[in-house]
C-alpha cells in the first residue's frame, strides 16, 4: 500500500471559501439599489398614509354636511309658509335672504352644543349657511327669476295675493328656492370634495369647484347658484352646496320617505317636522302633532273634483287654547273650523246650500254663550228658561207690529195717590214717548148733573202726571160758565197706557 501525503495547506484554508476571504462588503451599486428600494417604499408608506387622511377627512366632511342638511331640511319643511311670509315681510324689494345656521339653533332644529362660536363648522372650519329665495313655480327659465315683493303684492296693500299660495300651479305659486353653502376655513380640493359627497350617502349634496355652477354626486344634477351671488355667505367656487328646496320639487327629504311595508301606504307621518322632547313624546303616544289636510282630487279625470276627504266616526272636536304668536301679551291665535258645510247626525246628509252650514240633527245644544251677529231666523218655536233681551221685537203674527214701539206702561190710576208716570226710554231713532189717559171710574160730589169727564197730562222730563177733572151742569159761582170740578178721591180713577211712537 502506498501512502500519498496530501499537498501542504496554510492553516484555516479551504480552497471553497477562498473567495469570501477577500469579498467581506458589498458594492456601491447594490447600495445604491438597497437605497432606492427603502425610498420607494417609505414614498408608497407616505402615499398610503396621505390617502388614509384623506379618506378620513373626506369622509368626516361628508358626515358632517349630510347631518346638517338633513336639520335644514327638516327646518324649511317645517317653516316653510312660516319662511315664506318672514321672506315677504322683511324684503324691500328682492326676495332674497341669508340664514345662519345659529338662527336656526334658535327654533330648536340644531342643537347650539353643536356650534363653534356661533356657527356650524367643518373638518376644514368651512361656516355654513341657508340662502334663500322667493320664485315662480311657472318660471321655466334657468336659473329662475328672483322675486320681488310687488311681483306677488300687485295692490300693495301689504299682503301676498292669495293667488300666490293657493297651491294652484297654474295661478303662479310662490315657492322658495333654498341652497345650504359652505364659505371661508380652507379649501376643498375637488379630489376630497368628490369623496365627501359620495360618503355624504345623501343625494341634496354636491360641490361648486367654479363659475357658481354646483353639482351633484357623479353630476347627477347641476345648479346655477348664481342668483345668490350678492347674499352673505355665498362662496362661487370650492363650496359644498345642498339643495334644500326648488320650486315644483318642494323640500328635498321633507317629509321624510317611508318604506314600503306590510301595511301598505302611509299617507302622512304622524310625528312630521317634530324635534327633541315634542318628538320623543309624540313617538309614545298616538296624537297628532301637525295638521292634516284632506285634498279633494278629479278620480275620474272628468274636470270636476268627485273624490272628497272625510273623517269617520268622530266623537268630539276640541279647540286648543288661543296663542299669542306675536309676544304682544294679546292672543291672535284662536281654533277655529273653516270651510265647514254641514254636520250630519245620521247616514243622511243636511241639503248643503253656499256660505251656510248646515246641521241636521234632532237637538243642537250649546253648552256655553253663544253670540250671534247678524239675524236669528227661527221657523219653530223659541223656547227659554230665562228672559229673552233685545233692542226689537217684530211680531209678524201682528203684521209686523215692532213691539219696540209697543206699550211700556198700562195702569188704573188711583187720583187719590200718586199719579205720577215714568217715561219710557225710547232707543229708536226719531222716536217719542206718547202717553194715553182714559176715564174708567169717577163719582161727582153733590150729585150735579155731569156734562164731561177728562183726564189731563203734565208733562215733565222724565216722567208724566195726571189728574182728573169733571164739568157740572151748575153755575154755582154765577160767572156765566159751567162749573169745573177737580176728581180727586180712590173712586176718581184713569187708564193710563205708554208707548213710543
Amino acid at each position: 500500500m502506498t501512502i500519498v501525503n496530501p499537498p501542504y495547506q496554510p492553516y484555516g484554508y479551504d480552497r471553497n471559501e477562498r473567495n469570501l476571504c477577500h469579498e467581506n462588503g458589498t458594492t456601491l451599486l447594490e447600495s445604491m439599489m438597497v437605497l432606492a428600494l427603502f425610498g420607494a417604499f417609505m414614498i408608497m408608506v407616505s402615499q398610503i398614509i396621505t390617502l388614509e387622511q384623506e379618506k378620513q377627512l373626506a369622509t368626516s366632511i361628508g358626515k358632517e354636511t349630510a347631518f346638517i342638511t338633513q336639520a335644514i331640511q327638516r327646518y324649511v319643511g317645517t317653516e316653510y309658509d312660516t319662511l315664506r311670509s318672514d321672506l315677504f315681510t322683511g324684503a324691500t324689494s328682492n326676495l332674497i335672504q341669508a340664514i345662519s345656521i345659529s338662527e336656526i339653533a334658535k327654533k330648536g332644529y340644531v342643537s347650539s352644543a353643536l356650534l363653534k362660536e356661533g356657527k356650524f363648522t367643518n373638518a376644514l372650519n368651512q361656516e355654513y349657511t341657508l340662502l334663500m329665495r322667493g320664485v315662480d313655480a311657472n318660471d321655466t327659465a334657468n336659473p329662475q327669476a328672483t322675486l320681488t315683493k310687488s311681483d306677488i303684492d300687485t295692490d300693495l296693500d301689504g299682503h301676498i295675493e292669495a293667488s300666490f299660495t293657493d297651491g294652484i300651479q297654474s295661478n303662479g305659486e310662490f315657492e322658495l328656492e333654498a341652497i345650504l353653502i359652505t364659505s371661508n376655513g380652507d379649501v376643498l380640493e375637488p379630489h376630497i370634495a368628490g369623496k365627501a359627497i359620495v360618503g355624504a350617502g345623501v343625494y341634496s349634496v354636491g360641490y361648486m369647484e367654479l363659475d357658481g355652477i354646483a353639482t351633484g354626486q357623479y353630476g347627477t344634477w347641476k345648479l346655477n347658484t348664481a342668483p345668490f351671488a350678492t347674499m352673505d355667505g355665498y362662496d362661487s367656487t370650492q363650496s359644498l352646496v345642498s339643495l334644500i328646496a326648488l320650486a315644483r320639487s318642494g323640500v328635498f327629504g321633507h317629509p321624510k320617505q317611508n318604506k314600503e311595508s306590510d301595511e301598505g301606504d302611509v299617507y302622512f307621518d304622524r310625528c312630521e317636522g317634530q324635534i327633541g322632547s315634542v318628538l320623543s313624546s309624540c313617538e309614545a303616544n298616538n296624537q297628532l302633532f301637525t295638521e292634516v289636510v284632506f285634498n279633494s282630487f278629479d278620480e275620474d279625470m272628468n274636470g270636476v273634483a268627485d273624490f272628497f276627504g272625510s273623517i269617520d266616526n268622530l266623537y268630539s272636536l276640541n279647540m286648543g287654547a288661543s296663542v299669542d304668536t306675536d309676544g304682544d301679551s294679546i292672543p291672535d291665535r284662536y281654533g277655529m273650523v273653516r270651510n265647514l258645510k254641514g254636520i250630519s247626525c245620521d247616514d243622511t246628509p243636511p241639503a248643503y246650500s253656499r256660505a251656510t252650514l248646515n246641521i241636521n240633527c234632532d237637538t243642537v245644544s250649546f253648552s256655553d254663550d253663544v253670540t250671534i251677529s247678524k239675524d236669528l231666523t227661527v221657523k219653530g218655536n223659541l223656547t227659554t228658561d230665562t228672559s229673552i233681551r233685545s233692542k226689537r221685537f217684530i211680531a209678524d203674527a201682528l203684521g209686523g207690529q215692532d213691539l219696540t214701539k209697543g206699550i211700556y206702561y198700562a195702569n188704573v190710576v188711583n187720583m187719590s195717590q200718586n199719579n205720577s208716570v215714568p217715561k219710557p226710554d225710547c232707543r229708536d231713532r226719531n222716536s217719542e214717548p206718547q202717553i194715553f189717559v182714559t176715564t174708567s171710574s169717577y163719582e161727582i160730589p153733590g150729585g150735579y148733573p155731569i156734562v164731561s169727564v177728562r183726564g189731563i197730562v203734565n208733562n215733565h222730563s222724565t216722567r208724566w202726571t195726571v189728574s182728573m177733572e169733571a164739568t157740572i151742569d151748575r153755575d154755582r159761582d154765577k160767572d156765566g160758565y159751567r162749573d169745573v170740578i177737580p176728581l180727586t178721591t180712590s173712586k176718581d180713577r184713569l187708564q193710563v197706557l205708554t208707548r213710543c211712537s
